[in-house]
């Protein structure tokens, strides 16, 4: 009797220390879970403001090739593409081999950085700035689009959606290319448009990678390869609006 109506029983004293057990663990994994969030946060925080340094970085440095006394010198000095080109490479891998380590990463990725930047420079001071603004705003929409895609998406069937999605935005540009430059050649626009779809490809699963798999010690690496997929994004769109003759 005492068990119903008097002090609480050993079965009751038993299944109370459960519930206060199960109530324990439940809150010690919402704090592990808040815990990840807040460091899977802090690690998109770092690696987009990282991301904006180098392309500000970037702007900065083609700004100085835009002037028909430095293609003059480019044209000149022919050379300094290949040493930017072989450097890209050294820097590329020296920033595999060390991307866990600080402060060598950061000095790998400024030394990518800098190289694609002489590339890049060298490439779009043959286009007039209409040219460069329209593929910068081109290339805008992309990245936001597949980053919106990425932010959004989680089921693996929408991911191949968002795949065909790709395809379909590239192509739509491909389409305007020919549509106002009718002149231009079908062959080089297929290039171009195959090349700026490739990359996006890639943007889609680095971006993909950054918010489901990479870890708080591997932003470097993160933004190098976010970095080097836009630029080429860029350049192969700006190769399209610019009418490949260039």
């Amino acid at each position: 009797m005492s068990g119903i109506y008097g002090a609480p029983t050993a079965n009751s004293n038993l299944l109370n220390s459960n519930n206060n057990f199960g109530s324990a663990g439940k809150t010690d994994a919402q704090l592990m879970s808040s815990i990840d969030d807040s460091m899977q946060q802090a690690f998109l925080r770092k690696t987009f403001t990282l991301l904006f340094f180098c392309l500000v970085a970037t702007v900065g440095i083609c700004a100085l090739f835009y002037s028909k006394s430095a293609v003059a010198w480019v044209n000149d000095n022919w050379w300094i593409i290949l040493v930017a080109s072989i450097l890209f490479v050294v820097f590329m891998i020296a920033l595999f081999i060390a991307h866990k380590k600080h402060p060598a990463n950061l000095i790998c990725l400024g030394g990518v950085v800098v190289c694609m930047s002489i590339m890049l420079g060298t490439f779009t001071a043959y286009y007039n700035i209409s040219e460069i603004l329209t593929a910068a705003g081109i290339t805008l929409s992309l990245v936001l689009f597949i980053t919106i895609v990425v932010w959004v998406v989680k089921s693996p069937a929408i991911i191949l959606a968002a795949i065909i999605g790709v395809f379909v935005c590239n192509m739509i540009i491909w389409w305007c290319v020919m549509f106002w430059w009718i002149s231009y050649d079908v062959m080089a626009s297929m290039y171009t448009i195959l090349g700026a779809t490739i990359f996006s490809l890639y943007l889609l699963i680095d971006l993909w990678l950054a918010k489901n798999v990479f870890g708080p010690d591997e932003v470097v690496i993160a933004v190098a390869k976010m970095y080097i997929d836009i630029i080429y994004i860029f350049m192969y769109i700006l190769a399209a609006v610019g009418g490949g003759g260039n």
